[in-house]
């Protein structure tokens, strides 16, 4: 016992006597030289410093951090996702600055070059939205900035160029666009503008950046398309596919959020409106379904929510009507049975009287919405009030031709005669949409302005006017009513033709105008029934 007790004691001794463990590793002179370091027991030091009195230090290593979680990692990642997303708006606009600075300094070029092309005068004045030259007739946007007719895109109190500006260059550009279209003395302006407003819609897309303003900026893409020489180059159905996407990744299709102000509330909705009609309008041109189906929501607000807020536009109840309209056209092809008439589809259906039913609904749609409109001019209006109802008359009796016209095709195809009723009602039909064009807005200088939904569908009412002058239908009409049809048809074409409507070859009244000339020269060669080829207006 004695002797373990000793022992105890002296390894206790010895243990307070040593020097302190040293960390494990290399000292730092050993590290540095590369060499291997030899630490002598008991002295905690090694050999070398040892020899050449150096302080043998060593440091441990260093403690490993623990792995990241998968949340940190995910973490980490979303935060680098919005670091360069914001890295790459930088440059997104940086490079949008730069284009715009290029724009502004080839459009002063060219002010500057008209200054001393005209010995120093000024260029026409451009104030706000309206620009106007002795050599050109005014063109102000709140003429321009309409869609599928009499209605206006953008409220003139919300949409100022400084808010566009701020909002959208896109929606900028895209008005600067359509409105520089008609100020033909300054090319170089109406260029500028459509290559930058088409470059920012390509981008709006790849990127997937949607406000409420690219839609807007779509919907008047589709109205007003870019110029082309040829009919079948027509590329408005993809722009309003466009803009039913956004419109839906919007959530315009349900009611706005109460916090909104009431202007962009009603901002909202016109605009859903405006998406509704215009794939409405697509369906009725196209002969299918629409896309959009009818839902309560606008149901309910169409008869009266141009007149929920007193600071609705005074054009929107034509937004409505149209909307109505075209719906109402649009339903027609569900009833009959299909987009075609294919017999399979259409069995135990009276087409003839199912589109004789709905040519009746429409003729009543109209009178209500005549009275509407009736009750609403009481209130101050501006002074284009009486040229929209012109736009709602043609509209109207283009839907009814739509409808008759459907009857007619089936008619053709599917009796041994054709309904003289549906005949009777269509060229009545047809020539009071193209009276609308020749005797109302041609008169009152609006016709250049126009989008181009409205050529189309009066073009449409003369071609089947045209249609009706075949051989084959030789019987069906009377001398008199050939001649009127051949003499109306070469009016419209004059009309279209002239200057003071098309602005040159690729203006839709001209491409328009031009393939009326050439199916009606087919249609009459070798009858004599055709009158003077300057007969008519000019």
């Amino acid at each position: 016992m004695s002797n373990n007790t000793e022992s105890d004691s002296s390894q206790a001794s010895g243990s307070k006597s040593r020097p302190p463990a040293r960390p494990r590793g290399a000292c730092v002179h050993c590290k540095a030289l590369k060499i291997r370091c030899e630490i002598i027991p008991n002295e905690n030091i090694c050999v070398r410093c040892k020899a050449n009195d150096f302080d043998c230090v060593s440091y441990g290593r260093k403690k490993r951090r623990p792995a990241p979680s998968h949340e940190d990692l995910q973490q980490r990642s979303r935060s680098q996702d919005v670091h360069i997303q914001a890295l790459l708006r930088k440059l997104d606009e940086m490079k949008s600055l730069t284009k715009v600075r290029y724009c502004v300094a080839q459009a002063q070029q060219e002010t500057e070059a008209l200054r001393s092309g005209a010995g120093g005068c000024s260029s026409p004045n451009v104030s706000g939205w309206k620009a106007s030259a002795d050599r050109e007739p005014r063109a102000s946007s709140s003429s321009m900035v309409r869609l599928h007719p009499s209605f206006t895109v953008l409220d003139p109190a919300l949409h100022t160029p400084q808010y566009l500006i701020s909002k959208s260059t896109l929606l900028f550009t895209k008005v600067l666009s359509l409105t520089s279209r008609h100020w033909t003395h300054r090319p170089k302006l109406h260029q500028l503008a459509a290559t930058f407003a088409h470059e920012a819609a390509t981008e709006a897309v790849r990127e997937g950046y949607y406000t409420i303003e690219t839609c807007q900026a779509f919907m008047l893409s589709a109205g007003f398309p870019a110029p082309r020489e040829r009919f079948s180059e027509h590329r408005a159905w993809l722009l309003v596919g466009i803009a039913i996407r956004i419109s839906q990744d919007l959530k315009l299709n349900e009611p706005p959020p109460a916090n909104l102000p009431e202007r962009e509330r009603l901002d909202r909705i016109r605009t859903w409106f405006q998406v509704v009609c215009i794939d409405a309008s697509t369906s009725v041109q196209q002969g299918k379904a629409p896309f959009l189906q009818g839902s309560d929501y606008v149901a309910r607000a169409l008869s009266s929510w141009y007149r929920c807020s007193p600071l609705n536009s005074p054009y929107d109840l034509y937004l409505c009507a149209f909307t109505d309209l075209a719906l109402l056209v649009a339903r027609l092809w569900k009833a009959i049975g299909a987009d075609r008439f294919d017999p399979d589809l259409v069995q135990g259906v009276d087409v003839i009287g199912t589109v004789l039913e709905y040519h009746q609904k429409i003729v009543e749609k109209y009178a209500e919405w005549r009275e509407r409109e009736a009750q609403h001019s009481k209130d101050p209006l501006p002074a284009a009030q009486p040229q929209h109802g012109m736009r709602l008359k043609l509209i109207a009796n283009a839907m009814r031709l739509i409808v008759l016209g459907a009857g007619f095709q089936w008619s053709v195809k599917h009796e041994k005669e054709i309904n003289p009723e549906i005949l009777s009602l269509s060229i009545e039909t047809a020539l009071t949409c193209t009276g609308v064009h020749i005797d109302e807005l041609y008169p009152a200088g609006v016709l250049r302005t126009l989008i181009e939904p409205h050529f189309l569908y009066v073009t449409y009412a003369a071609a089947f006017l045209v249609n009706l002058l075949k051989r084959d239908y030789s019987s069906l009409l009377e001398p008199h009513v050939r001649t009127t049809i051949v003499s109306n048809v070469r009016t419209l074409i004059n009309i279209y033709l002239s200057k003071e409507v098309a602005l040159d070859r690729a203006h839709a009244p001209a491409v328009y105008g031009r393939f009326l000339s050439a199916h009606l020269d087919r249609i009459v060669e070798g009858q004599n029934i055709a009158p003077a080829r300057n007969a008519g207006r000019r």
